[in-house]
């Protein structure tokens, strides 16, 4: 948003990530409000476009918005130096790209895995690991459903939505529930229990303290 000029109207407005199944593509984004206005990636010109449907089919680097040249990888949000198409000409404006997808949890409480979290793959197969990208369990990852037993992240890799007959996907909605701060047990006394800001004992946030009797909102990370 932020847009100005003749085409702000065109282009101003929430783009959502859309299902794709091509592997190693950049995600494309749609306008909820415009079905023929989409934000995508140019590999050749290094640039996130708004243009139409045409143009984001054909990968064109043509349409009303462009952002600066960045590396491959590099999300819309993330991009810099935006320019809009003002009277035949490239105009710098402060714009704030929005670009959403939908938010998963990995939930690992039918699986009950050992490990840490989980590695995304390079394709829809389970030994294609990437080398690099991975999920803790119980975090968020943001992408689309694929309905196929994969799920397409922001970033262009894969995960399973089910190891060995087991969900591990989930909406946030799903996992969170209400927990009573209880210390009929430990009878401490302290005023309550101090957050963390990692799954750390040591790694306290002085700042924040939930109090006995108190109830939270959370997720069992079941490790």
């Amino acid at each position: 948003e932020g847009a100005t000029g003749d085409d702000a109207a065109t282009v101003n407005g929430w783009y959502e990530l859309q299902p794709t199944e091509t592997t190693g593509e950049a995600p494309t984004f749609r306008c909820q409000d415009n079905a023929d206005r989409w934000l995508y990636f140019v590999a050749r010109d290094s640039s996130w476009w708004i243009g139409s449907t045409q143009r984001k089919d054909d990968r064109e680097a043509n349409g009303w918005v462009r952002s600066g040249r960045l590396d491959v990888g590099t999300l819309p949000h993330q991009a810099p130096d935006w320019k809009v198409a003002v009277e035949g000409a490239w105009e710098s404006q402060p714009l704030v790209v929005r670009a959403s997808a939908p938010e998963r949890v990995l939930d690992n409480r039918a699986l009950q895995s050992m490990t840490s979290g989980m590695r995304h793959r390079n394709t829809k197969n389970l030994e294609d690991y990437h080398p690099a990208e991975a999920t803790f369990w119980f975090d968020i990852v943001n992408g689309v459903d694929l309905g196929d037993g994969w799920f397409r992240t922001v970033t262009g890799t894969f995960l399973p939505t089910s190891v060995e007959g087991k969900a591990v996907l989930a909406l946030p909605s799903e996992l969170n529930e209400e927990y009573i701060l209880d210390n009929s047990v430990l009878n401490s006394s302290s005023a309550g229990v101090p957050y963390r800001r990692s799954r750390s004992m040591d790694d306290v946030d002085v700042d924040q303290i939930a109090r006995w009797g108190s109830t939270v909102t959370g997720v069992d990370m079941l490790n």
